[in-house]
């Protein structure tokens, strides 16, 4: 448990307690292969004869993945992190293998938060380089391991299918921070995956990480639309 769960047995107690009511952010689990799974029930705790514990966590089964030659198609965004106007007038897409760096990299610049279906989606990365922070963050070791924001399932609200928001990783053996603070809100980072249909996929590319707060629209603004906006 001292190296599994953060917090002491108490806490890991009062948890239990609530799960029934504890919101669906707070059942996620990270395991030992590197993927995210949901807990199914409240973990139990039984004490070992050794005076240790044993901490049990039903979970469910990992979600699907597609291949990533599966990847759906999306508007192409350029080097300059925008909408790409085609010959025709048109916007440029991009689908498949070609579209996994941009669905990576578009997943983890995700803020917690924005999303305003999963609220509770998106990464800390704000957080950890926040001005408050970024002190102790530039002391502490760049290795940071897997980020959970990719892996952790997800649920449809339309049609309750599992998913998660990385879609074709399988496995995540590591995210390494290349700076100590982003440059220009863009944080240069390296990914070392197992994805599926590829094998093992490393790739160092650039997050955008908002060194200052942005203030997201609620969802009673975005169904409003913009001239309640406007006229308020």
């Amino acid at each position: 448990m001292q190296n599994f769960v953060e917090g002491d047995l108490h806490d890991l107690l009062k948890f239990i307690e609530r799960f029934e009511r504890a919101p669906t952010i707070d059942r996620y689990v990270l395991i030992n292969s590197g993927d995210g799974r949901v807990l199914s029930a409240a973990p139990s705790v039984s004490k070992e004869l050794t005076g240790g514990h044993m901490l049990t966590c039903p979970i469910y089964p990992s979600a699907e993945r597609i291949t990533a030659a599966e990847l759906p198609m999306d508007f192409a965004l350029s080097e300059d992190h925008d909408l790409m106007p085609t010959e025709n007038g048109g916007i440029a897409e991009v689908a498949g293998i070609a579209a996994l760096p941009q669905t990576i990299k578009t997943c983890l610049s995700s803020q917690k938060g924005e999303s305003p279906f999963h609220r509770d989606f998106g990464t800390r990365f704000a957080k950890i380089f926040s001005p408050a922070r970024r002190l102790s963050m530039a002391r502490t070791d760049p290795k940071i391991g897997g980020h959970p924001s990719g892996r952790n399932p997800l649920c449809d609200p339309l049609d309750s299918r599992q998913y998660t928001p990385l879609q074709c990783v399988e496995q995540v053996y590591g995210v390494e921070l290349l700076a100590n603070v982003p440059s220009e809100n863009w944080l240069p980072i390296r990914l070392d995956f197992e994805v599926k249909g590829l094998g093992r996929w490393q790739r160092d590319l650039s997050i955008c990480v908002p060194t200052e707060e942005v203030k997201r629209p609620s969802w009673q603004e975005l169904m409003a639309g913009p001239l309640d906006r406007i006229q308020s």
